[in-house]
């Protein structure tokens, strides 16, 4: 079950959400959706260490009924981020 702080870390990334693209230091174009999907990964694995981001973003395919959405670090390539 979700705690206070739980709510008020969602209400932190939602406010501090870019409404459009950034860039990166290397020119890699961030989308919006991007940015949500990396921040929800870094609170869940701040809460729970056995979080899997690959199950996260496999989900969030699923259910766009997308079986094809990769996770690719823009910087390493490392597949799921880091």
């Amino acid at each position: 079950m979700f705690e206070k702080r739980h709510y008020e870390h969602v209400a932190a990334i939602i406010g501090k959400l870019v409404y459009g693209n950034t860039t990166d230091a290397m020119g890699h174009t961030i989308t919006v959706r991007e940015h949500l999907i990396e921040d929800f990964i870094t609170m869940f694995r701040e809460d729970n260490p056995k979080f899997s981001s690959e199950r996260f973003v496999e989900a969030i395919a699923t259910t766009e009924g997308r079986e094809d959405v990769k996770w690719d670090c823009k910087h390493c390539g490392k597949a799921y981020g880091h």
